[in-house]
């Protein structure tokens, strides 16, 4: 009884609440528009061409120097500071108290990142 009494409040409310669109509302539409044509795919030349000017190889050399330092970064981290040493430290005392998998590895390898 009281779930149709529940049914028939909810009811009632949404019917009393429901309210005509705002003066301002646009209808909608169910025209279909036509499919677009077969997708456009850019042309990516890929050929080995000479430079027609100072700025393509200024650009090439710029790229490459990027991609050069962005891969090395890391490794240049982690010789310049002393991660490494402390993540042995770490290893070392793990193994002394004779720890073989508490803690992890993972978590041994972010105590010196911090």
């Amino acid at each position: 009884m009281k779930r149709l009494l529940i049914f028939l409040i909810f009811i009632i409310s949404a019917v009393a609440g429901a309210q005509d669109f705002p003066g301002m509302s646009v209808p909608g539409t169910t025209e279909m528009f036509d499919a677009p044509g077969p997708p456009v795919i850019p042309f990516i030349d890929l050929t080995v061409r000479n430079p027609q000017g100072g700025e393509e190889v200024a650009f090439s050399l710029q790229l490459l120097l990027l991609l050069t330092v962005l891969s090395l970064a890391p490794s240049i981290i982690i010789l310049m500071t002393s991660f490494l040493r402390i993540a042995i430290v770490m290893d070392f005392i793990k193994r002394a108290l004779s720890l073989q998998q508490v803690p992890p590895n993972q978590v041994i390898l972010e105590y010196p990142s911090f």
